[in-house]
């Protein structure tokens, strides 16, 4: 195809100069006999249609260099005009693939008629599962590995020591608190508070607190003489308490009371604490490094089985992947869910690097220098303007004879 629009060029380059030449030797040839009519006629014609001929040839070589590589010619008049424009035609071309050609909803519409779950469907269906339950065997042999479980142990061992669970916990409550949750999270602690404060353990717990009370008074006599009063009646007095303590709570659940202020105001204490109380914290880090210690060894556990037992490892890959694989084929609500997922994942992802379009084909463009972009573009329209030498000529020739038909006359 190149070689075919190479020729075209080389052949319609040929035919101008052809018809340039023709003219020009026509008109020497002609101008002696400029003064009788038909010597006049051919000899304005060739001379109309030399000038337009050399004109066009000009015009079009200074489109893309100096004609005749000159230095005066390109300084009195305006020559490489591709190369000298090359960076408004980059502009101009970013522009275009950026806001016309590929555009963030041209390019949501090529994606959104994609099928993600339906092409993954046809691969679970096909032979290449088994060649990804193999991958992912291999997989797990290389995580398996001993030199892999140690770094794993040591890196978690560095990673839970470095997480202040404290400081997360605070920010992360003082988030939810001034963005929308404190009304959320006062009902979960109401809720359960109401929920313990009705149990069996709560009265016995009530009845324990008003003995000890009265232990702690006995040396008065009054108390004394009440205490007998109080242990005789304790269980009727734990039940009235206990309802006592359930409608306090139950106030809390009403939005404006002022219950439930004070066991907002007792939550922000609360968790005020951990900016300061050194003992809450080394109590939650001590808590935390206990958890996950057991949670490792029993993952380490885990996996130093599977690591002994590699045919049952391979096993438990297949049976959950097939699990799943299958409930995914199956299930068109999780196809939907699927699909759904993935274009809002392409669609952020559009939405966020839409701008690097332009970017990557700026920095493409930025190695194309004017000499080259020149290159680029001659073979695609120089077609083309060499047809415009060939009209050039020809208009040029037409003129010649209508105005010598004009002023024959005249003079």
């Amino acid at each position: 195809m190149e070689r075919n629009m190479s020729s075209g060029k080389r052949k319609n380059s040929n035919i101008a100069t052809c018809i340039l030449v023709i003219f020009s030797v026509g008109f020497f040839i002609t101008y002696p006999f400029h003064d009788s009519f038909l010597g006049g006629l051919i000899s304005s014609l060739c001379l109309a249609a030399m000038i337009g001929g050399l004109a066009d040839w000009f015009a079009v070589v200074a489109l893309f260099r100096k004609p005749l590589n000159s230095n005066l010619l390109a300084k009195l008049f305006r020559t490489e005009i591709i190369p000298k424009n090359r960076e408004r035609i980059f502009d101009a071309l970013v522009d275009m693939v950026e806001s016309e050609l590929l555009t963030k909803e041209s390019i949501m519409n090529k994606l959104g008629k994609i099928n993600p779950s339906e092409d993954l469907s046809k691969l679970i269906k096909s032979n290449k599962k088994k060649d990804l339950i193999i991958i992912l065997d291999d997989i797990s042999k290389e995580i398996l590995s001993n030199e892999n479980l140690s770094k794993a142990k040591d890196f978690k061992g560095e990673v839970i020591k470095s997480v202040d669970l404290s400081n997360i916990i605070l920010q992360t409550f003082n988030w939810m608190w001034n963005n929308g949750y404190k009304e959320k999270i006062t009902d979960i602690l109401v809720d359960k508070l109401e929920e313990l404060s009705k149990t069996y353990e709560t009265r016995m717990f009530v009845k324990d607190v008003v003995l000890q009370i009265l232990e702690l008074n006995r040396g008065s006599f009054l108390i004394m003489i009440l205490g007998f009063f109080i242990k005789g009646n304790l269980d009727n007095i734990a039940k009235t308490l206990q309802k006592k303590l359930v409608s306090f709570i139950e106030q809390m659940k009403k939005q404006e009371s002022s219950e439930r202020e004070e066991i907002q105001s007792f939550i922000i204490k609360q968790i005020d604490r951990l900016k300061e109380d050194e003992e809450l914290k080394d109590k939650i880090e001590n808590w935390k490094n206990e958890r996950l210690e057991k949670i490792e060894e029993i993952a380490m556990e885990y996996l130093l089985k599977l690591k002994s037992e590699p045919n049952n490892t391979f096993k438990i890959i297949e049976n959950i992947l097939n699990r799943q694989l299958e409930s995914f084929v199956n299930d068109i609500d999780k196809q939907a869910k699927f699909n759904n997922a993935i274009n809002s994942l392409l669609e952020k992802m559009v939405e966020r690097n839409h701008h690097k379009i332009g970017l990557i084909i700026k920095e493409k463009l930025d190695g194309v220098s004017g000499e080259e972009l020149s290159n680029m573009i001659e073979p695609i329209i120089g077609d083309d303007l060499q047809l415009i030498r060939v009209n050039g000529s020809l208009v040029g020739g037409l003129v010649g004879i209508i105005t010598y038909m004009m002023t024959f006359w005249i003079v």
